[in-house]
């Protein structure tokens, strides 16, 4: 039932209203208010479904309660009819009809047309109130609806971004892979290409548009290549892979293809990888050359002990025979020559050893002068007679400490450098002078120790060296010479060689200036203690001591003998080391030094010093060997100290070593 407010200053007017109410419309609720403040109240917390309001009202009229009403949005939609005393007083109509009133009524009231006012008025709410409800729902629809979109809105974006996102992931790690990759179509048309690829390819981005043929942009052709492994890959749906060096990149590279399908599952193009694998190469190449020269060696150590046997027989019995000799012998010359020939077949087979790694360097006092003098005639034909050769030595010794064979090995690698640098022909000059470093040079030219030194400058008229070639020129197996002509080992060695003997080497050169190298080597006072010529050969003598010999090659064992017993030694020999153990026990009051093959059958000759030293402790040992200083290391292993004298050892140093032995305390 409809909730009515009346409102009217004058409660006789009130009553009789509500009376009417009543009767008219049974069970409808009535409100009262008797003025314009008391009806809006009551109105805003009762919201009733018509307001009745009196327009002559003191302090505040209907007109001012009406326009309060109107302007509040909690009353504004109710219904306001208003009463009136004057019927024909139309000014108040109308100004009540502005400002929001729906009906008028006059006194006294008629009963049908407040029947009438009412039912229209809550028609009016009626309509209002579902106009106003529809107009909620479309508005929470509305707001529903735009929540909705904001959400789908959010949620796209946030789509967008991720894609956004992964995209440039993708991008990203496309680029950062360092091998080249390129994705093509089924005519080979480069689609993409990542960061590798763009630069080394020399790529220019175009904007839906493929690149260019790949091989065209690979290998600067305009046909394919026979071996390509994306034609393979498209033609068999299946990677492919090559190995090649790709003159127009001027690298070794690994070109993998992978095959592109397509959503019904045919082959659309492929994916090519191409990797970098030049340093792989070299390294490969750099382990071939190790292998290579593990294997010489193993060659070279396996046959040293032999051939070193070999040459001391040679040169043993040589030294003998020319001792005998007169000094005017016809013969004696020839039997120098000999002993020359063998000398440098020792050196040979030292040089290999030293060559593959497997010989040490032993340092004497000697002079550089001469060991250049020495090499000089070698030099000559390493080089060539289409090669002037010049050498300027230095008017007095020049002494190092250093091992004579390395040195050698030193001027003989910087000459084949040289000679290479002058296919056409030029001039070779060495130089050696003494020079003094001081804190000046060392400044300058970043090092070296202030000292005396001597000075080898070993100079060419060659094609000379860029600087990137030249800070290189020392690493080990770096070579410009084609394949197969060089191993890049020459100047490594060189360089570790001059480092061992405590040196400087340095490089100058130019493109087509030629080049020089300056070796710098400590000089040393001993110049008195220098290793003494071939004919500078001094034999000591023995005085009867009596020497245990073991040795298990027959004609060795012969020559060492005839030459101790030639120069006053009284020998026991012996074909082993069980066979010296015995001798020992026998003769072991009247033995005074011990001279023992080191390798021999049966018993070596460290195991038979260990029993022999049980029998007598402190009795003197000099051990000989002709394998290398590796397999030594791996057979036996001799105390600190022990003397060890490497075969071949000629008649004067195994006398000089048995004197020295003899006459420690």
């Amino acid at each position: 039932m409809p909730k009515i407010l009346a409102i009217d200053d004058k409660r006789d007017n009130l009553v009789t209203l509500s009376a009417l109410l009543a009767n008219l419309m049974p069970g409808c609720t009535v409100l009262t208010a008797q003025s314009g403040p008391e009806g809006i109240g009551k109105a805003k917390t009762e919201l009733p479904d018509v307001i009745l309001l009196d327009i002559r009202m003191p302090d505040m009229d209907g007109f001012e309660t009406c326009q309060r009403l109107m302007a509040d949005a909690t009353t504004k939609h109710i219904p306001v009819i208003m009463i009136t005393a004057i019927k024909t007083d139309s000014r108040s109509r109308v100004k009540g009809l502005e400002i929001g009133a729906n009906a008028f009524l006059s006194k006294p009231i008629d009963e049908v047309e407040l029947i009438s006012q009412l039912k229209v008025a809550l028609r009016i709410k009626e309509a209002e109130d579902a106009l106003r409800g529809e107009r909620e729902s479309l508005k929470q629809a509305v707001q529903e609806r735009t929540a909705d979109l904001t959400q789908e809105i959010a949620e796209r974006k946030q789509a967008e971004e991720v894609v956004s996102q992964a995209k440039d992931d993708w991008e990203n790690t496309f680029d950062a892979v360092t091998d080249m990759i390129t994705v093509h179509d089924a005519e080979f048309n480069i689609l993409r290409a990542n960061l590798a690829a763009r630069k080394m390819l020399g790529l220019q981005a175009l904007e839906g548009r493929p690149f260019a043929k790949c091989f065209q942009c690979y290998h600067r052709t305009e046909n394919m290549l026979p071996e390509c492994p994306g034609r393979q890959s498209l033609t068999t749906g299946l990677p492919a892979a090559v190995d090649m060096f790709e003159p127009s990149l001027n690298k070794h590279v690994e070109i993998r293809a992978m095959p592109r399908f397509g959503r019904d599952g045919r082959v659309v193009g492929v994916i090519h990888i191409v990797r970098d694998i030049t340093e792989h190469r070299k390294m490969e190449e750099q382990l071939r050359q190790s292998q290579k020269m593990e294997g010489i060696g193993q060659l070279t150590g396996g046959i040293a002990h032999d051939f070193n046997n070999i040459l001391a027989t040679i040169m043993g019995y040589g030294e003998m025979a020319l001792i005998k000799m007169a000094a005017h012998d016809p013969q004696r010359s020839n039997i120098e020559h000999m002993l020359e020939a063998t000398d440098k077949a020792a050196h040979l087979t030292k040089d290999l050893l030293l060559f593959s790694r497997r010989q040490i360097a032993v340092k004497k006092p000697v002079d550089l002068d001469m060991i250049i003098r020495n090499v000089q005639k070698i030099l000559q034909r390493v080089i060539g007679e289409d090669i002037e050769f010049k050498v300027l030595f230095h008017v007095e010794a020049v002494p190092i400490l250093a091992d004579r064979n390395h040195i050698e090995q030193v001027i003989m690698n910087l000459a084949t450098n040289a000679r290479d640098a002058m296919p056409k022909g030029g001039t070779f000059t060495i130089t050696l002078e003494r020079i003094e470093l001081d804190d000046e040079f060392v400044t300058a030219h970043g090092y070296g120790k202030p000292g005396a030194y001597a000075l080898i400058s070993v100079t060419d008229t060659g094609t000379g060296m860029d600087e990137e070639i030249r800070q290189r020129i020392f690493e080990p197996f770096f070579t410009t010479k084609e394949v197969g002509k060089g191993t890049g080992l020459g100047l490594s060695v060189v360089y570790g060689i001059i480092k061992q003997h405590d040196g400087y080497i340095n490089v100058y050169s130019e493109p087509g200036m030629g080049t020089t190298f300056k070796v710098y080597l400590p000089l040393i006072e001993a110049a008195a203690s220098l290793e003494e010529t071939a004919g500078d050969r001094v034999y000591p003598a023995g005085d009867g001591e009596t020497i245990l010999l073991a040795e298990d090659d027959a004609a060795l064992r012969a020559l060492s003998l005839l030459v101790l017993k030639q120069f006053g030694y009284q020998v026991i020999t012996a074909v082993n080391g069980e066979d010296a153990v015995n001798k020992f026990r026998e003769h072991a009051d009247s033995i005074r030094l011990l001279l023992l093959d080191l390798i021999m059958p049966k018993q070596n000759g460290k195991e038979a010093y260990d029993e022999i030293v049980k029998i007598k402790p402190g009795i003197k040992i000099i051990f000989l060997s002709g394998y290398t200083p590796e397999v030594i290391r791996q057979k036996v292993s001799i105390e600190k100290g022990a003397t060890l004298l490497s075969k071949p050892v000629s008649a004067k140093d195994l006398l000089t070593a048995v004197r020295e032995a003899l006459n420690k305390e």
